[in-house]
């Protein structure tokens, strides 16, 4: 079978029995190829190529740091010459048997007469590689705040080529955006959302490399934002959430957000399986749903606790979401319009959801808990990213100085 794809210019020059390399003249070496295999490599010290023994076709191109591993698809075009045709990096978006099932279908694709590097370079400019379509398509798997940051900041984009960026445009770009009276922080936030997008276009072999892969972040100062309620605010949103106009549900994990400091993305995501009401109340946040990729338990208040109570159903099973979209009896993906809602009743600005987690961890220290207790209910990876709550307890910090003239 080998023979006769060699004769339709499939990979001549894969297997190490009978075939070598034409330009070097010397015998090509295969290997099995596995996933552990790959995630063990050494750095090789030079660019390496792995062929695979179990599937024709199939190489690992491996960076000279061991870092970047690729699967290629190889075969020769009508012209003779030798083509290593980009199918998705390994540990990223495709594993070992994945690579095959997709070298499988190229080759048949191939043997047809078809040729996918020449393809991808006839449709490098067609609407799938446009920014503001790519955003959009399910197989990039773009967060939902990636894309709005990106469709808010980049409108002038949208419409782009992601190969059309340059280093030199985006800098002028910033320097506009900072003329504005944007603060660089906030710049360098939407920066970072663009460079991520490219870099996923790059992984799924949309575009060779990014084209901002040298366009460096601002320097700016680092401006913590702490932003929790005062006792009059507090009262305020109160009232708004028991407003027979603010949907109960959304007004239960407002209450959550506020006692527990979970994400927004970790209450949506809850299931009941992970929701334990016992003599030790607490939450089970997967690794797989938290910023550190570590389990976390999180303590629960006697009032968080009565909030579970009263609305878990009798029948519920562990999979079963805590909180379903009532309009797609899905998981929620936002809350914008029923927060608004919540906002104007109020009479508050100036608050987002995340800032209910700031305002839990500004009261605990308030009350006298250490910042080390506040860091794990929080689960941040630092101490120095709970510090920005100190502030928050000028009376604690006058007492503890005041020791000093006991």
């Amino acid at each position: 079978m080998t023979g006769v794809l060699a004769k339709r210019g499939i990979f001549p020059a894969d297997q190490p029995s009978d075939k070598s390399d034409k330009s070097r003249n010397r015998p090509i070496r295969s290997i099995r190829l596995t996933n552990t295999m790959l995630a063990n490599l050494k750095p090789p010290g030079r660019q390496k190529f792995l062929w695979d023994s179990q599937q024709p076709g199939l190489v690992v191109r491996v960076g000279a740091s061991g870092e970047t591993k690729t699967f290629c698809f190889h075969y020769y075009d009508d012209g003779g010459q030798k083509i290593f045709h980009r199918i998705g990096r390994a540990g990223v978006n495709m594993n070992v048997s994945r690579a095959r099932l997709k070298v499988q279908e190229l080759t048949k694709y191939r043997t047809e007469g078809g040729d996918p590097e020449r393809d991808k370079k006839q449709h490098r400019e067609s609407s799938h590689y446009q920014l503001g379509i790519f955003i959009t398509l399910p197989e990039a798997d773009v967060p939902d705040s990636q894309r709005e940051c990106i469709q808010s900041a980049f409108k002038q984009f949208l419409d782009k080529s992601m190969q059309s960026f340059t280093v030199e445009r985006m800098e002028r770009w910033a320097r506009a955006k900072i003329k504005s009276g944007i603060k660089p922080s906030t710049v360098n936030r939407q920066r970072a959302a663009l460079v991520a997008v490219l870099n996923k276009a790059v992984d799924r072999g949309l575009i060779e490399a990014s084209p901002l892969k040298k366009w460096k972040a601002l320097k700016a100062m680092y401006e913590p934002r702490v932003r929790y309620l005062s006792p009059v605010e507090l009262v305020q949103l109160d009232e708004a959430l028991n407003h027979p106009d603010t949907p109960a549900q959304v007004a239960q994990m407002v209450r959550i957000w506020m006692k527990t400091g979970l994400r927004r993305t970790e209450l949506f995501s809850l299931v009941w399986g992970d929701v334990y009401l016992d003599d030790n109340p607490r939450i089970h946040i997967r690794a797989t749903k938290t910023k550190s990729k570590r389990d976390a338990f999180v303590p629960l208040t006697a009032s968080v606790v009565e909030i579970f109570k009263s609305i878990r159903p009798e029948d519920a099973k562990p999979l079963d979401l805590v909180f379903p979209s009532p309009r797609t009896g899905k998981q929620y993906t936002t809350i914008k319009t029923a927060w608004r809602g919540i906002l104007k009743r109020s009479g508050l600005t100036d608050l987002r959801v995340h800032d209910l987690r700031h305002h839990c961890a500004s009261m605990l220290v308030q009350k006298g808990v250490s910042l080390y207790q506040v860091r794990d209910i929080l689960r941040h990876s630092s101490i120095t990213m709970t510090e920005k709550y100190s502030h928050n307890d000028p009376e604690g910090l006058a007492a503890a100085i005041a020791i000093l003239d006991d």
